[in-house]
């Protein structure tokens, strides 16, 4: 596994979480809020994946292989099923590969 150096998190993400606390009163989650399955949702995630694919040198954070929007999707290191405090957290982020022969996409996997 190579090094990333996590740089900060885009000003656009960050002023959507606060737009999100200051509208709806609560921290947004991933899954639930950032990551919905209507047009936004879909290309927030997307916009945060070319930034972290940006960030990494077009490699996966795990195997290094090549990875790009259409084989990629976005992995939180520390699993927000047990750290859901910071399942938005950017320096908590990567880009990681789909694997070898599954295909996985940001809306659908567990990730």
């Amino acid at each position: 596994m190579k090094k990333i150096v996590k740089e900060e998190a885009p000003a656009w993400f960050e002023t959507w979480k606060q737009d999100f606390k200051n509208t709806k009163g609560k921290d947004a989650r991933y899954k639930n809020d950032f990551s919905s399955d209507d047009m936004d949702g879909k290309n927030r995630r997307e916009t945060l994946r070319k930034s972290l694919i940006k960030e990494q040198g077009d490699i996966c954070c795990y195997c290094m292989k090549r990875i790009s929007l259409k084989n990629s999707h976005i992995e939180h290191f520390r699993p927000k099923v047990f750290f859901p405090d910071i399942d938005l957290d950017y320096q908590n982020l990567f880009a990681s590969c789909n694997g070898d022969g599954e295909i996985f996409l940001d809306e659908h996997c567990g990730h």
